[in-house]
């Protein structure tokens, strides 16, 4: 059952549950869950509409070793049903490292008892739904080589978005346009006013979508199928940002297409390969009215689907990235299926790995283009900018601090530390027996290495990586296109239908 669904049903006896804080109210929340990155929940006294404050913290023999507490007023817009004085009253603790009982946790083999109290008077009281358990050992890429192939799209309950489990929304975590001076934006779509947007909390359909009979609770790849904006846009959305259309088998006319098959093109029947297909050739209606961009991605995230951190950085091992990427088929090869754009324009798509690490409370994305946007020399693709996702139930939440640079800019960068990362070609895919020797390439990217040239070159400005246990949580594959015409950098007013093909296989950290 999500957040959402079960906060109603809750709320009749949290009261009890509880206990009380004073004679005519109640403290009343819920400890949501506890996972490698986060432990998020909500609480609030029942006759006070000022924020309460809780204390996460482990438990030892000795008794709670206190790793942070906070006030619980961040937004989460059903809690203005059960709580006084409006929706401000979720917490979210996401900087296990802030001080040494904190830091402990990842040192730890066994999991850990993660609980979280209520300040009162009285003094602390739990909140019901603790102490939740969570592990902080690594893993490394559970389903490593990409043998199994097992996906799932992000929200845990299969229904989130529609009636049965509204959306969840929460606060964003950037100001935008601007955020410390650099560029943010909203996922979602962008709201003039706010800055953020808050769309409908529920769509005709959730997308929800699996490789499997039953849907997964673990050992799965996670994909994301959006599309910007993702509220409020009938003509090419029908479901919650992150699912935003149905996800279908490669070539059944969907836009979005996710499957793992053995890998033939290898000859290798022991492994996956995890197609990622973006074709909008049946997308008319979004084309000509309110046109969306659809972005895809296929990972392996510490809370879905991974079991646990990937690795750690600062740590000396296991933090070598290895994978193969093919570009199997792409639109601007193809005349004979696609309109082409003029010889003075180009069409965008592109295909990427994320990297994601956590420090200092804040997802940290490294996003490479690895078969890069051609409306830029590739030399220039890189930036600095922030990112907010403010669907509480998803594992984007609440967003990231990310560095945005194409395969050349970072080998440029980081020649120091020995890292290349090679550019495919757009001219080689698989389908063309001419090219199709060129079209798989071998990664193999030392994330530590990365993560310092990063720091080296002060890429994070003033918030640098630590020089302590840093946890690598994510590792994604995606693509990206649009249906538009570009002279360099602007678009034109042509559009038509665009499709790119990868494959991705064999991941593995080593």
């Amino acid at each position: 059952m999500s957040v959402g669904a079960a906060l109603l049903a809750m709320t009749a006896t949290l009261a009890m549950t509880v206990g009380a804080a004073s004679a005519s109210a109640a403290i009343i929340g819920y400890h949501d869950r506890s996972d490698p990155v986060q432990t998020i929940g909500w609480a609030c006294a029942t006759d006070d509409p000022s924020p309460v404050r809780v204390r996460l913290s482990i438990d030892t023999p000795s008794g709670p070793q206190i790793i942070a507490t906070r006030l619980a007023d961040e937004r989460r817009d059903d809690l203005g049903f059960v709580c006084p004085g409006g929706p401000a009253h979720a917490f979210r603790f996401a900087d296990y490292a802030a001080n040494e009982d904190g830091l402990a946790l990842f040192s730890r083999a066994d999991p850990a008892a993660l609980r979280v109290a209520v300040e009162t008077p009285q003094g602390f009281v739990d909140l019901a739904g603790t102490p939740r358990s969570a592990s902080f050992a690594p893993v490394g890429i559970r389903d490593a080589g990409l043998r199994r192939g097992r996906w799932r799209t992000d929200h845990d309950d299969p229904a989130e978005g529609t009636a049965a489990a509204p959306l969840l929304l929460g606060a964003c975590a950037f100001a935008t346009p601007l955020s410390d001076g650099y560029a943010a934006f909203s996922g979602g779509g962008t709201d003039p006013v706010t800055g953020c947007r808050y769309g409908r909390i529920v769509s005709p359909r959730s997308n929800a979508a699996t490789s499997e009979p039953d849907w997964p609770r673990d050992d799965y790849w996670v994909v994301v199928a959006n599309r910007e904006d993702a509220f409020d846009n009938p003509f090419c959305i029908d479901g919650p940002p992150g699912q935003s259309n149905a996800i279908g088998a490669p070539g059944t006319g969907t836009v979005f297409g996710v499957v793992a098959l053995g890998d033939g093109e290898g000859g290798d029947s022991s492994r996956r390969k995890l197609h990622l297909v973006l074709n909008s050739s049946s997308d008319t209606g979004c084309r000509a009215n309110a046109y969306a961009i659809p972005y895809l991605s296929v990972g392996a995230q510490a809370d879905r689907g991974n079991g646990g951190i990937l690795a750690y950085l600062n740590r000396g091992a296991g933090t070598m990235l290895r994978f193969g990427l093919t570009l199997m088929d792409i639109a601007d090869r193809r005349p004979d299926a696609f309109v082409q754009p003029a010889p003075d324009e180009t069409r965008y798509s592109q295909a990427h790995v994320l990297i994601e690490a956590t420090w200092r409370g804040r997802k940290r994305w490294i996003f490479i283009e690895l078969l890069p946007d051609p409306r830029f020399a590739a030399s220039t693709i890189d930036a600095h900018v922030r990112f907010n996702w403010h669907l509480v139930n998803s594992f984007f939440y609440p967003g990231a601090d990310y560095l945005f640079k194409s395969a050349a800019s970072v080998s440029t960068l980081c020649a120091a530390e020995g890292v290349a990362v090679p550019a495919m070609d757009r001219s080689a895919t698989w389908i063309d027996p001419a090219t199709r020797a060129r079209a798989r390439i071998d990664y193999a990217i030392d994330l530590q290495r990365l993560f310092e040239c990063m720091n080296r070159t002060g890429q994070w400005g003033a918030e640098p990586m630590p020089a302590h246990p840093v946890p690598i949580t994510g590792v994604h594959f995606g693509i990206e296109q649009d249906d538009a015409f570009h002279r360099g950098a602007v678009t034109t007013a042509a559009r038509a239908p665009n499709a790119i093909w990868v494959a991705v296989d064999s991941v593995r950290l080593e």
